[in-house]
């Protein structure tokens, strides 16, 4: 560092210290136009440019499903919402609106009755879960249960051994 750059230096801190904004700003931005440009080299740019894929990049396929279905959807409503009064002289009757949003209405509550019953039994469950992960704490019960586990898989065994044995005598 230079003396003279040394000395725009201590001008913007004796400025600083003193509240003078106005000297501050203007040390500061002498301190600032001494201090050395950072740029990259000038070939940098061509390495850059040369290390660059080129190639444009396609749409995934599921990309391509999406803006084909969505292309489809617009066509299918612009289609029915221009046939929509040829409606009137079709040889069947169509429903109204107020039938199509009584039908819904009745769909979306027998659907909530059915949830309300599948958590009711969920609820069940988790009551029994707590139930028995509570029992199973007690050191008591678990060695009734580890005891239970040893007489089952000797049982296993035992009957595992007959029928291969009965296999055999065939």
């Amino acid at each position: 560092m230079n003396r003279r750059h040394h000395r725009e230096l201590e001008r913007w801190l004796v400025a600083e210290a003193t509240d003078d904004d106005v000297r501050a700003e203007s040390a500061l931005t002498r301190v600032f136009a001494r201090l050395p440009r950072l740029a990259p080299p000038p070939e940098f740019v061509d390495r850059v440019m040369a290390a660059a894929p080129m190639a444009v990049r396609r749409a995934t396929p599921m990309l391509w499903a999406w803006r084909w279905s969505i292309g489809v959807a617009l066509v299918l409503t612009g289609l029915a919402t221009g046939l929509l009064p040829a409606l009137r002289w079709l040889p069947f009757d169509v429903p109204r609106l107020n039938d199509v949003v009584k039908a819904g209405a009745m769909t979306l509550g027998s659907v909530a009755e059915w949830l309300q019953a599948g958590l009711a039994v969920w609820a069940v469950f988790g009551q029994i879960g707590r139930l028995v992960g509570v029992t199973i704490q007690a050191p008591e019960v678990a060695a009734a249960l580890a005891g239970s586990a040893v007489v089952s898989a000797a049982a296993l065994y035992t009957l595992n051994h007959l029928l291969t044995l009965e296999r055999r005598s065939w």
